[in-house]
């Protein structure tokens, strides 16, 4: 660029570099100055020493007359024209390809200011001070095949070096400094079993190690290859540093080694368990964390105390976009501690306290909060009606329902398939007794659009998308699903199928899935529950559209069901009315 005398420069400038002129810099870390060229050298700082994301560096760029004189530097600045247009930010993501980011760019386009040379007074030193997050926004010079951010969220080692970079001058550069990223990894395992835990999204299913690994398997896309067939892979900016995962919004989400929350989410080109790569740290969280609770709109972690942090649905609470970025959480007002117990419905949510009080919250269009009114709110409402201490909640698509600690039950919200009873209004805005299921319930379960209770004499029954027989997918009348033991402990819901699990580990399942696999020419299974063979010591099932997942007290993991696009995890498309079992690392 030649100097002109009066120019018009227009710049476009990174949002957060701060620039500072001063006679002496403390900074900390110190810069790592490269060798000076002409009494003037650069240098670079990165801190912190022990990053887990890219997006958590800062970087400082220090100029620095080492000498007695003043230094003439052959730049044509202005106003706006700072020693930052001709400064860029050299980055090697894993010893590969090399990027350079200017921290500045410009265009003149008229004369109107007047332009001069960078002048150095002796031993000053000039300090600019950016995110990283705002280097992984900017493009490549050149344009490299790979955005340098989508190149971030998979790299776990950079390099980097600052340059200053004028016409008819030796380029002066800093110091090469490095950095690693990653988590620290748990000091003992987190669980006594192979399996701590199990969860599903959708067509996705994770399991968490008891080395706190997660490995995912599910979502091959459509005409994939052989190599790209799922299997379960281990999820590497978790490795060994997770304690606690959930699902939600199409994020996977982890109670981490330092106490904190790390999103992956799915990357742009597909979802896939290969592409839970794009990290977000969760950011305004307290100390003290506990564990993932998480729903379709709601994503939420409890700290020991019981408070409840949630992000994701709320406005304030969305990221500006960049896989780099952090998300927000913020307490749920008007919880307060003591939270035990979170539930997730469609688009809203319920807490129960220690003290028995049910608050909800998110959409409301048909009663789903059971606060009197159909408007929704963000901030939990006390639910109307219940009248006694709850001492278990759960909550359907569209409804929400309670079971007191005398035995009773109460509901609310939209009966849809029956759900919710014959006699039930089809949007039910307070909480209603629930006297046609009995008035000594043992326990409550739903899912979806399903609800069962356990009868205090071991009877389970259930009502809604039921599916028990060919003839009857749903019922508005309780369904008793004989053969099942008395000795019910769990009941898991899904989007076509269910399963309750006994006290001794026996898995007993229902649905449409079995039928629908069936061939024309093969014999179709008989309707009610029916035991899952090759199982035992069963710990938790999950199940997703047309497949479940199970862990076993030993640790293993076994799947089975429609498995078109790689929800079975063994590396090819498959279908299987037998459970398969899975190869998974316990220690790593």
């Amino acid at each position: 660029m030649q100097m002109r005398s009066i120019v018009q420069c227009t710049a476009l400038l990174i949002p957060t570099v701060l620039l500072i002129c001063v006679d002496s810099v403390q900074a900390s870390p110190e810069p790592l100055f490269g060798s000076p060229v002409g009494g003037v050298r650069l240098g670079l700082s990165l801190e912190p020493e022990h990053p887990v994301l890219p997006s958590d560096l800062s970087l400082s760029v220090t100029l620095h007359n080492t000498t007695n004189q003043i230094k003439t530097l052959p730049a044509s600045l202005c106003g706006q024209i700072t020693w930052l247009a001709y400064t860029q930010i050299a980055i090697r993501s894993n010893g590969g390809k090399l990027y350079r980011v200017p921290l500045r760019s410009m265009i003149d386009t008229a004369d109107l200011h007047q332009h001069g040379p960078l002048l150095l007074q002796p031993h000053q030193k000039l300090e600019a001070k950016l995110s990283f997050i705002d280097i992984g926004q900017q493009y490549p010079q050149p344009d490299g095949e790979v955005p340098l951010s989508a190149l971030l969220t998979q790299t776990r080692q950079i390099e980097l070096w600052a340059e200053l970079s004028m016409e008819h001058s030796r380029t002066i550069s800093s110091q090469v400094t490095r950095r690693s990223f990653g988590l620290k990894p748990i000091e003992k395992p987190i669980s006594a079993s192979c399996a701590a835990q199990l969860v599903t999204s959708h067509y996705l299913t994770c399991l968490l190690n008891r080395a706190g690994t997660p490995y995912c398997w599910g979502e091959t896309d459509p005409g994939a290859g052989p190599e790209e067939l799922s299997y379960p892979r281990a999820l590497r900016w978790l490795a060994q540093s997770a304690t606690s995962i959930g699902f939600g919004n199409g994020r996977l989400c982890a109670v981490t080694t330092d106490r904190d929350v790390l999103c992956l989410s799915e990357a742009s080109e597909g979802v896939s368990s290969r592409k839970l790569t794009n990290p977000h740290r969760i950011t305004g969280l307290p100390s003290g964390l506990s564990r993932i609770v998480s729903g379709t709109a709601d994503q939420c972690v409890l700290t020991d105390a019981g408070a409840l942090w949630c992000w994701g649905r709320m406005p304030q609470t969305i990221p500006p976009g960049d896989v780099l970025s952090a998300w927000r959480a913020q307490p749920m007002p008007g919880l307060g501690q003591d939270v035990v117990e979170v539930v997730f419905g469609w688009q809203h949510a319920c807490a129960r306290k220690r003290s028995g009080e049910v608050l909800c919250w998110g959409d409301n269009k048909v009663g789903q909060l059971g606060s009197g009114t159909p408007d929704a709110s963000e901030t939990p409402k006390a639910v109307i009606g219940i009248g006694g201490e709850v001492k278990k909640i759960v909550a359907g698509n569209l409804f929400s329902c309670a079971l007191r600690t005398d035995g009773k039950l109460f509901c609310w919200g939209k009966n849809e398939y029956g759900a919710l009873g014959k006699y039930s209004a089809p949007a039910q805005l307070t909480a209603t007794e629930r006297t046609d299921l009995g008035t000594d319930l043992r326990d409550l379960f739903a899912g979806h659009d399903q609800l069962c209770v356990l009868r205090k004499e071991g009877q389970l029954q259930c009502l809604g998308t039921v599916a028990a027989s060919e003839s009857v997918l749903s019922t508005q009348t309780p369904v008793t699903l004989d053969g099942i033991p008395p000795d019910v402990a769990e009941v898991t819901i899904g989007p076509r199928d269910a399963c309750a699990r006994t006290s001794q580990g026996a898995l007993w399942c229902w649905g449409q899935t079995l039928r629908a696999m069936t061939k024309p020419d093969e014999k179709k299974p008989p309707d009610g529950p029916q035991r899952v063979t090759g199982l035992s010591s069963v710990q938790s099932v999950h199940i997703g559209p047309g497949f479940w997942c199970a862990a076993t007290q030993a640790g293993s993991v076994s799947c089975w069901g429609d498995g078109s696009g790689g929800q079975l995890g063994k590396g090819r498309i498959m279908m299987s009315a037998k459970p398969l079992r899975l190869d998974i690392p316990c220690d790593k």
